[in-house]
This record gives structure tokens, C-alpha cells and sequence, in this order.
């Protein structure tokens, strides 16, 4: 399971996240992890997130369910997934977006 949590500013920003299996202490030298990138941005009221993955290491998952919470968000009337349209959000009171989880197999997405 994959839980982001994207805190929305004016601008973009770029992260990854390092993953390997845990065990093998030449996993970087030897090219054995993943690495999952994290682009985002905000402007005005629209928000963006492309999520991606590269790289393989022993045990990598084929799959994760990913769930999403975007704060600092103030009115959403519509969620998109690839492009279409995605029913299962909900705006918190607080201006949290909450995505419920969704299966995600490493392939680049934008939200």
C-alpha cells in the first residue's frame, strides 16, 4: 500500500521515493530498486499529481493500491484519473481531498 499525502502551494514540486527489498545492502550499486516519482503542482484552484515508477528489485510488488490526500484545497468539483472522470473522492471539511484506494501497477498516472 501507497499512502500520499501532497500539501498544495502555488508552484510545482518534484519528489521520489526510493524502494528496494530491504535485505540487500548493494541494492544501489547494483541498480536493484525502484524508484517512484512524485510530480505535483497548484495553480489557482487546479491541481496535479503524475505519479511514476522505474526499476526493478526481487519482491517488487506488481501491484499497489495507492490512496491520496491532497490538502489545502479549498473547492473541488471534479476528480480525474487519466483523464476520466473519478467518483470516489470526497472534500473533507478541514480542505483535505481524500481519494479512496485505488489499484495503481507502476504505469505513469495523473490525477
Amino acid at each position: 500500500q501507497l499512502i500520499l499525502h501532497y500539501y498544495a502551494a502555488e508552484g510545482s514540486a518534484t519528489r521520489e521515493l526510493y524502494e528496494d527489498d530491504g535485505a540487500n545492502p548493494k541494492a544501489l550499486a547494483a541498480k536493484q530498486f525502484e524508484l517512484i516519482k512524485l510530480y505535483c503542482m497548484k495553480k489557482e484552484n487546479n491541481a496535479a499529481m503524475m505519479l511514476s515508477s522505474t526499476g526493478l528489485y526481487t519482491g517488487k510488488p506488481l501491484q499497489r493500491n495507492v490512496e491520496v490526500f491532497v490538502h489545502g484545497l479549498s473547492n473541488v468539483s471534479e476528480v480525474q484519473l487519466n483523464k476520466q472522470s473519478w467518483k470516489q473522492w470526497n472534500l473533507q471539511e478541514n480542505g483535505t481531498l481524500h481519494l479512496s484506494p485505488f489499484v495503481w501497477k507502476g504505469n505513469a498516472i495523473t490525477i
